[in-house]
């Protein structure tokens, strides 16, 4: 590419079109930090939706539950968390962009794992998926021991649109899916769990990530529990965390994000406005001389080149204009070869061309 070509394409690409970002899961802007805490609602139970690209997930004529869902987090210089949730503590570790569960405790259980149980791989955008078993101990009403063991199945399924009330409507939505399995022995005192005398519960849950805010937006939950298979009880819930309940401070990441959003936005609607027509022209060709007339229906500037058909550049102007003023800008191309040429012009970010013929 020559520099006169170079040129006009920084011409012409002056005002491209800004892409919108897709929504990445990360420890920057997704980790739990030290007193954190979110408020959630507690919503009635509904379908989560499909799966795929440019989704429009819905929740905002779901009905609203009486009582909060407080939630609190907490963690240490040494990669430990801990989140408060539903009168139980779940602690947590970090290691190698894997948060991984490492105990439970409520008042009635408590459980260690052995073998961790994933929470979380950073960082995560759709399309990513992850496989991992997990393995542990603990008691059950301070005297009954219990073993688990399962498989957690983390997939980024979907990405689009999330509408949590009239008033809140936020794109840049990633869908995490996390389906875990779990096989669970009371008072067996063997290495390996008895496959003849189990309680299993499968737990579906889909959490909804939204571009510039550190927690998920949205929960549902579905828990089956099984005995030898056979299912005995099913629950489901789901959760609603509006942005203004959400109680966190000095997010820089997260303020980052929607500051670089907020101007993203800002300027693609100006880019809009820009591609309307508001220029009234026409060229006029005398020879070697060519003139161009013009008159705007808003205040603008019009940036003006010709050029050959190979791209070399020969003429450049620019000229700011208040609306209604009439203009006529002419170019002497009288060193100029005779045959075809193009004029360009740039209206405020709307190209516009005209071919002109020198004799």
């Amino acid at each position: 590419m020559n520099k006169q070509t170079g040129l006009l394409l920084a011409f012409l690409l002056a005002h491209g079109l800004a892409l919108e970002a897709q929504n990445v899961v990360t420890t920057e802007s997704n980790l739990m930090r030290n007193a954190d805490s979110a408020n959630m609602q507690r919503m009635e139970y509904s379908w989560s939706g499909d799966k795929g690209k440019e989704q429009f997930w819905d929740f905002s004529s779901v009905e609203l539950l009486s009582g909060d869902y407080p939630i609190e987090f907490y963690s240490d210089s040494l990669g430990n968390f801990q989140k408060l949730e539903d009168r139980g503590i779940y602690y947590y570790l970090l290691e190698n962009n894997l948060l991984k569960q490492n105990s439970y405790e409520n008042r009635l259980e408590k459980i260690n794992y052995d073998k961790e149980k994933l929470a979380m791989r950073f960082p995560l955008q759709y399309g990513d998926s992850l496989v991992s078993s997990f393995s542990g101990k603990g008691r059950y009403c301070g005297d009954h021991k219990i073993k688990v063991e399962g498989q957690v199945l983390l997939q980024a399924d979907g990405y689009g649109t999330l509408v949590l009330s009239e008033r809140d409507t936020l794109k840049n939505a990633l869908r995490v899916y996390t389906l875990t399995t779990t096989s669970m022995a009371i008072d067996m005192d063997s290495a390996i769990i008895d496959p003849t005398n189990l309680k299993q519960e499968i737990e579906e849950k889909y959490e909804w990530y939204v571009r510039g805010y550190r927690y998920p937006l949205y929960e549902t939950i579905q828990r089956t529990s099984y005995s030898n298979l056979e299912p005995v009880a099913s629950k489901s819930y789901a959760y609603r965390l509006l942005p203004d309940d959400l109680n966190i401070s000095n997010d820089q990441a997260n303020d980052s994000i929607k500051n670089a959003d907020a101007t993203r936005k800002a300027e693609e609607l100006e880019q809009q406005k820009a591609q309307q027509d508001i220029i009234h022209y026409n060229v006029e060709v005398n020879g070697s001389n060519v003139t161009l007339n013009y008159t705007l229906d808003a205040d603008g500037t019009v940036n003006t080149l010709i050029s050959d058909v190979l791209g070399m550049v020969y003429k450049r102007g620019s000229r700011t204009t208040k609306a209604g003023e009439n203009v006529s800008l002419s170019f002497d191309c009288s060193n100029l070869k005779r045959g075809n040429y193009v004029l360009y012009m740039n209206v405020n970010g709307k190209v516009y061309s005209e071919k002109v013929n020198l004799k």
